[in-house]
């Protein structure tokens, strides 16, 4: 009796995030990660003569622009209404070498700047193995959900956006890829080149992407649903 209680617990907790998952490497960026099988996933690398871009209407083009324009490195998307977005930043013009070195009166004053903007709907710290700063926003047109860290000197943003209201379900799929994301430190950066006093603008940096733009494949398939829609009427 008790063994099936624990497998259906078990199945519980692992059904949102799906049976399957497919691993991702960023070797050259020092990331490792997992993402569900339910996600369609375009990278720098596959996109180019992709069959899967004909499924959902897209172009070369249109993915080439997401991919240089907006430090995008990964872009998926599950069943056109929900998008994962991975963004690398090479220059987060800070000298912070890893957030996780920070203890949390640094990263609540970090956090604090953003609570008061018109679009975040929560601002908070999550922590797995890493520091992340949590944010959650609506801009009048979507929503979207933000983790970010930085690691290595390189500041990293996982998201989920949609034109609904994320609930607890879509939400675990980004807590799920954040929780298996593995990252190689670099052993001569474990140590801060200032002192963790040091202040600077969170408003210009760290989710410089949370601006009012919808960034993605998700926005080709807004336009496409709206041009279609305005045709039928």
């Amino acid at each position: 009796m008790y063994k099936r209680i624990i497998i259906l617990l078990i199945m519980f907790v692992i059904l949102p995030y799906g049976v399957d998952a497919q691993t991702l490497n960023l070797n050259e960026k020092d990331l490792k990660m997992d993402i569900s099988d339910e996600f369609t996933v375009f990278t720098r690398d596959n996109y180019v003569g992709n069959p899967n871009l004909n499924k959902f209407g897209l172009t070369e083009e249109f993915m080439k622009k997401v991919f240089e324009n907006d430090e995008v490195y990964i872009d998926a998307i599950n069943d056109k209404e929900l998008e994962f977005l991975l963004f690398i930043e090479e220059d987060p013009y800070l000298d912070i070498n890893n957030l996780s070195n920070y203890d949390d009166e640094y990263l609540e004053n970090l956090i604090s700047d953003y609570e008061s903007f018109e679009n975040i709907l929560s601002a908070s710290i999550y922590k797995n193995n890493y520091n992340y700063l949590y944010l959650s926003q609506y801009n009048g047109s979507f929503y979207a959900i933000n983790y970010y860290t930085i690691v290595n000197g390189r500041g990293y943003k996982f998201r989920i956006q949609t034109i609904k209201e994320i609930d607890e379900t879509e939400e675990l799929y980004l807590k799920n890829i954040v929780d298996s994301a593995e990252f190689e430190i670099d052993e001569n950066l474990k140590e801060e080149t200032k002192d963790k006093d040091v202040e600077f603008d969170l408003k210009k940096y760290i989710f410089r992407a949370i601006r009012g733009a919808i960034i993605g494949v998700f926005a080709y398939i807004v336009v496409k649903f709206c041009m279609k829609k305005f045709k039928l009427n």
